[in-house]
């Protein structure tokens, strides 16, 4: 199974053009997007479009930027906090990173997909893809 994680887009429609063509190359088969996807107040139809394109492979998960204005114009659910998801029998947390003590209880044996801090890391149980978006 191929796929793709991103985080923390922040709406910038240039890297999110770029995120696209990553995604159309590859043609991953689950795209993994851990918050903050637009800007806080502002929506650019064209970042809409392409995320939307997507729709059938993503999950994604809330982050302290994204508001209920701007998740609204999403067509795929990017409103909790975090998910809990299984691949190939790894199991992993999603989360955008900006309420972990709320997730501590339930992170403990499991693989924790997370962004928010902007720093890439693939060391350990807390992975994170950096940012797309700066």
């Amino acid at each position: 199974m191929r796929i793709l994680v991103a985080a923390d887009l922040h709406g910038y429609k240039k890297y999110v053009q770029l995120l696209d063509a990553v995604i159309e190359r590859f043609n991953p088969d689950k795209i993994i997007l851990l918050g903050d996807l637009l800007s806080y107040v502002t929506v650019d139809e064209d970042v809409i479009q392409i995320l939307n394109k997507h729709q059938d492979k993503i999950i994604a998960v809330r982050g302290n930027c994204d508001s209920d204005f701007v998740l609204n114009e999403l067509q795929f659910d990017a409103s909790s906090i975090y998910k809990e998801i299984d691949i190939d029998g790894f199991k992993f947390i999603l989360t955008h990173g900006h309420m972990m003590d709320l997730l501590d209880t339930i992170i403990k044996d499991k693989y924790c997909l997370c962004g928010h801090t902007h720093v890439y890391n693939l060391d350990g149980q807390f992975i994170n893809p950096g940012s797309v978006g700066s």
